[in-house]
């Protein structure tokens, strides 16, 4: 008896001893706690804006709009038109009109344009639903061009003559009723120039040459890039390998280009008078016109471009070269466009331009940088990793 006695002694005081612990160990980590971990933030404003679509969905520049909401009366006085809050549209502060408890009416800017909409309150921000803002859109059914060109328009440039003029270029065979061979001028008005026009001295410019015999086909061209020169010429890329070098009535004469040329400010090609020396073909010595523009690729251009200066950088083939580019860089900012296409199912292009910006760069410098890195394989003879 006085044995078991003794053991319920020693269970208890285990016990005791347990909770004690246990005690010790809740007031140590509610020691190390210090403050509330989450004290500090932002005080809830119980202000709400609904993604339910306003009344009306849209709307003109001028016209009142409804949204939904909620908790608004605490923050506003609308019978003193006294708002704590700021409505905003396209991240555009608009007109607020009135407000109740659940509803807040605003009016809608002249200038704005379709986005979401949101409140801001005390430095938060609660958004709502997008909104459509109408125009004054309408058909312009006086436009000349009623049905458009039967394949893409890839780019248009307006006359440096002819103001409110303009040249297409694309993948198109007729405008509206009337053939042309992806190449087009047309006034603001949507007319359509006659061929051999002053500012359009072709006929039919384009000519792709296809298989091992070079056999003449057409539909297979188009033009993806138009752009003028300083001087008023301009550069023309795209698919195609020969480009009309004069015309009659029934029949066109071709030059052979790459998918690149330069042309004239009428469109003309640009040429010069080269001497063809005597042949078995042909035994006396004959004059022939060829493109000025000495130059292509084989596989088509995306886009083309023409820099300031009119000047495009490649890269160097020698030290001097090298120097030369890298001295005419220096202390200017000039454009590196990279261009990408991938093929799939699908073809997917585009191109980004990016400014790149030099300090002056002292003759010492460009030459121990020459000397070192040998930049001969980068276009403009530098590289940045």
């Amino acid at each position: 008896m006085l044995k078991m006695k003794k053991n319920i002694y020693n269970i208890y005081s285990a016990l005791c001893f347990t909770v004690l612990l246990g005690l010790v160990g809740c007031n140590k980590d509610e020691q190390g706690i210090g403050e509330h971990p989450y004290a500090g933030g932002k005080e809830a404003l119980g202000i709400k804006l609904s993604n339910k679509s306003p009344l009306p969905e849209a709307a003109f520049p001028g016209d009142e709009v409804v949204f939904a909401g909620k908790g608004l009366l605490a923050w506003c006085k609308p019978e003193l038109n006294q708002y704590d809050f700021e409505f905003f549209l396209a991240d555009e502060k608009v007109e607020i009109k009135t407000a109740t408890d659940t509803s807040i009416t605003i009016i809608i800017p002249g200038s704005v344009s379709s986005g979401n909409t949101y409140l801001r309150l005390k430095g938060q921000v609660f958004y709502g639903p997008n909104f459509n803002v109408l125009g004054n859109v309408k058909v312009d059914h006086e436009y000349g061009l009623k049905t458009g060109t039967t394949g893409p328009v890839f780019n248009f440039l307006e006359s440096n003559v002819d103001k409110g003029t303009y040249y297409l270029v694309g993948g198109f065979n007729m405008v509206g009723t009337v053939r042309r061979t992806k190449f087009a001028y047309v006034n603001a008005r949507g007319i359509l120039a006659e061929l051999n026009s002053s500012r359009y001295l072709v006929k039919t410019p384009l000519l792709v040459s296809i298989g091992e015999g070079g056999l003449n086909s057409r539909g297979q061209e188009s033009l993806s890039s138009l752009s003028y020169f300083n001087d008023g010429g301009a550069l023309l890329s795209g698919t195609f390998n020969q480009y009309e070098i004069s015309n009659t009535t029934n029949s066109s004469v071709y030059a052979a280009t790459n998918n690149i040329t330069v042309l004239k400010n009428n469109m003309a090609l640009d040429t010069m008078k080269v001497r063809v020396l005597p042949s078995r073909v042909s035994p006396t010595t004959t004059t022939i016109s060829v493109p000025r523009f000495n130059g292509g690729t084989l596989q088509p251009i995306i886009r083309s471009f023409v820099t300031a200066d009119g000047q495009i950088i490649g890269k160097p083939s020698s030290p001097e070269e090298a120097f030369d580019i890298l001295s005419k860089l220096s202390g200017r900012t000039h454009h590196v466009i990279t261009g990408v296409v991938v093929k799939g199912r699908e073809e997917v292009a585009f191109a980004d331009t990016t400014a790149v910006e030099f300090h002056n760069l002292t003759e010492p410098e460009i030459r121990y940088y020459i000397s070192k890195y040998q930049p001969y394989d980068k276009a403009g003879a530098y590289g940045i990793q």
